[in-house]
């Protein structure tokens, strides 16, 4: 397993629409675990790329050594990178790769997260693991007048080979803002503020596996864009204000 030592701070969240689908799933593991939680944070930073933050709670007994998380197939070509972490452990990065012969599920495209060993999972404590994913090309701009109108397109919850007990979503975006349009995810969202974002919050109990969900959010804004500098692993990634990368 290749390990790599990284630091990057950013966060992020998602959006839906619901087709029934008929699976099949090869085995991950020895291990008959729970999805009791996952929490999702998706962040804007300055118009420009969407960062993708999912934390999985599992319980359950026996191992596990690899975990799938699906995305819809029209954002395959928008993924620039992905990795996954234990939150207790952030600076280990575990490497993701594409695999969709283990999971057959119309609609979705499917991650592999390589576990360095073995998990042993536990009914009583949650096993916690975070997957972070990087889009690119998924914000589309249009200027009105003095201000700017934003399009975020982007999946607002991960695709799973298991139902999850709770799923809570957040979708963080710049102060100073007016939403104008949100999909069908989000109509019972909360939407707040804090000092320095706006938040869009949403919640979905019993979040089935399978879910095939893309999403919309639009909001206009009269703040400029602003040029983000990524450095990850051995590569540099520069984003310019119109969203190009630079490698």
């Amino acid at each position: 397993m290749k390990k790599t030592h990284a630091a990057l701070c950013l966060l992020f969240t998602i959006s839906i629409t619901i087709f029934t689908l008929t699976p099949f799933v090869s085995g991950q593991g020895t291990s008959d675990y729970v999805i009791e939680k996952v929490n999702r944070k998706v962040e804007l930073k300055y118009g420009v790329y969407i960062f993708i933050y999912d934390t999985f709670s599992l319980k359950g007994s026996g191992t596990i050594d690899s975990f799938y998380v699906g995305l819809p197939y029209e954002y395959k070509e928008n993924l620039l990178y992905c990795y996954a972490y234990e939150p207790s452990n952030p600076l280990e990065i575990w490497e993701t790769e594409f695999s969709d012969t283990a999971i057959h599920a119309p609609g979705l495209r499917w991650i592999k997260i390589h576990f360095p060993s073995a998990i042993e999972l536990s009914n009583e404590t949650p096993y916690n693991l975070t997957m972070v994913s990087i889009l690119k090309n998924a914000i589309y701009e249009e200027k009105i007048n003095i201000t700017r109108k934003f399009t975020l397109d982007f999946p607002p919850y991960p695709g799973l080979t298991k139902k999850a007990e709770l799923f809570e979503g957040s979708v963080i975006l710049p102060l100073k803002i007016n939403i104008t349009a949100k999909s069908e995810a989000f109509s019972e969202a909360s939407v707040s503020n804090t000092s320095s974002n706006t938040l869009v919050d949403y919640t979905v109990e019993n979040l089935e596996a399978f879910t095939y969900t893309p999403g919309l959010i639009s909001f206009v804004t009269r703040e400029t864009m602003q040029r983000i500098v990524l450095h990850e692993l051995e590569r540099e990634i520069s984003f310019d204000a119109a969203g190009n990368v630079e490698v």
